[in-house]
């Protein structure tokens, strides 16, 4: 019996709602379905993770995914510049070749339908700045995402990290 993993499906569309997934993780190469497409991977490094994007989006002419764009250009300052195309399935980090289910930090923010969201800034090392952010809040976790990225710009390797509020 294979383990089952807890996903986010981050749909390309805006007005689609972001959703839980339960996968098998036998089924993983096979995320065909929910990401229309054979599987890529976008690393996220704070909190640690894995985009699963479609690799044939440009061939099939899927539209910008806005949504995972901003998480992952959050999540690695590295990767900033791209652009994902499509649906994106988000999942933890695999660990000794094992993939893992999303990480609770990415879960509590995005599955959140309503709420009040905090941002953090990140070292490279994973130290979190203080003093360099007004004491802002936002409802839409994606917003402070991009937010996020603006107040960074000039520190180029800066994480951001949304959190929920209490």
């Amino acid at each position: 019996m294979s383990a089952l993993l807890t996903a986010v499906l981050i749909p390309a569309q805006p007005h689609q709602p972001v959703a839980a997934l339960t996968l098998d993780v036998a089924e993983l190469p096979l995320l065909w379905a929910e990401v229309g497409g054979p599987v890529d991977r976008v690393t996220l490094l704070e909190p640690a993770g894995t985009l699963f994007t479609n690799a044939w989006a440009s061939r099939f002419g899927l539209g910008a995914n806005m949504r995972a764009t901003v998480l992952a250009a959050a999540a690695n300052p590295v990767w900033r510049g791209g652009t994902i195309l499509g649906d994106a399935v988000l999942l933890g980090a695999a660990h000794g070749g094992v993939e893992t289910s999303a990480d609770p930090a990415y879960r509590e923010v995005l599955l959140t339908s309503a709420g009040r969201f905090g941002m953090e800034v990140r070292t490279p090392t994973g130290k979190e700045v203080r003093g360099v952010l007004p004491p802002l809040m936002w409802s839409d976790p994606f917003a402070a995402y991009a937010d996020g990225l603006r107040l960074v710009r000039g520190h180029p390797l800066y994480a951001v990290r949304i959190r929920p509020l209490g």
